[in-house]
């Protein structure tokens, strides 16, 4: 099974002038691509509170405060990363996450709309630097799945869901399946951010706690999905689940205070259902498979191989 990580990196304050300056760049270059970014939006706000960062040559010290300043750092990561993916005109799946992404305020936290598209948007920039041809589903009636990736000539629904507990994930599985099904008769893969499930992101005085801390919640939470699915392979809808592809970004900050530095990661655990489908799409999962993986490679992730035991 698949696996990456992207070690807890530091951020230094003097870093973020650099980070601030490259996210004002990409949001130049959306509006190449026709997306309106609002000057009051939280993109153009996260580019000020950097370069006020910048300027103390200091993180703040209060909670709320570092709320907004490691929602701007996440964001601007996460905004130059996607956007650098993208070629004009763009894949109009990918636009439309991107608009979304775009909208609410440094102060959100957990599985805003905001933060859900943050998190289709990075999904759907994966599936592109991976080398998968990436579109919108067409609407229909009832809600559809947030992409469509072709892989040879098969056609994959793609949903992307961020979760807000462990206790949504059946329920998540159960969403997703019901999307992808009433879509069209495509396999489905479904993508879970589990970046919401993770600890507290304050107050951490060594990296060798936050590994493991980290690493904890997110494989369990792989855990809970990838068994619901498997034990709910004879109903025709979770049988349409070709691939499962879970990930996490987190982020935190150590103490003791007034110069905390934030630290980062990336996690992603990913498999096939050779089982789905009938058999039918084995190969072609495989592909899509190595595609994502090669996108997160491609994003900043670094390899390692993993295999989940039963």
């Amino acid at each position: 099974m698949p696996n990456l990580i992207h070690p807890f990196v530091p951020l230094a304050p003097d870093q973020t002038d650099i980070l601030a300056q490259r996210l004002d760049g990409a949001l130049t270059q959306a509006r190449t691509l026709g997306i309106r970014v609002n000057s009051l939006g939280r993109m153009p706000q996260a580019v000020k509170l950097l370069k006020a960062v910048y300027s103390a040559g200091a993180y703040p010290t209060t909670h709320p405060q570092l709320v907004r300043t490691g929602n701007a750092i996440k964001a601007a990561f996460q905004m130059t990363r996607v956007i650098d993916a993208i070629q004009a005109p763009g894949p109009p799946g990918v636009l439309r996450a991107l608009r979304r992404a775009l909208k609410g305020t440094l102060d959100d936290v957990g599985a805003t709309d905001a933060h859900r598209a943050q998190s289709e948007l990075f999904f759907g920039v994966t599936l592109v630097a991976g080398g998968t041809r990436t579109g919108a589903p067409r609407p229909g009636k009832g809600k559809t799945p947030d992409f469509v990736a072709t892989v040879d000539t098969a056609n994959y629904s793609v949903e992307v869901k961020r979760l807000e507990s462990v206790d949504s994930i059946k329920a998540g599985v159960d969403e997703a399946a019901e999307q992808i099904w009433e879509y069209k008769p495509y396999p489905g893969d479904i993508i879970f951010d589990f970046s919401d499930l993770l600890p507290a992101p304050f107050g951490v005085k060594d990296m060798a706690t936050p590994q493991a801390t980290f690493w904890g919640p997110f494989r369990a939470a792989y855990a809970v999905a990838h068994d619901y699915l498997d034990a709910r392979a004879c109903d025709p809808k979770h049988a349409r689940i070709a691939v499962l592809c879970c990930f996490a970004e987190s982020f935190l900050w150590t103490v003791p205070n007034p110069h905390p530095l934030p630290h980062a990661a990336l996690m992603y655990y990913g498999e096939v259902f050779p089982r789905a489908y009938g058999g039918l799409v084995v190969e072609q999962s495989d592909k899509l498979q190595a595609r994502i993986w090669a996108g997160f490679q491609e994003l900043g992730g670094r390899v390692r191989r993993s295999v989940r035991m039963p």
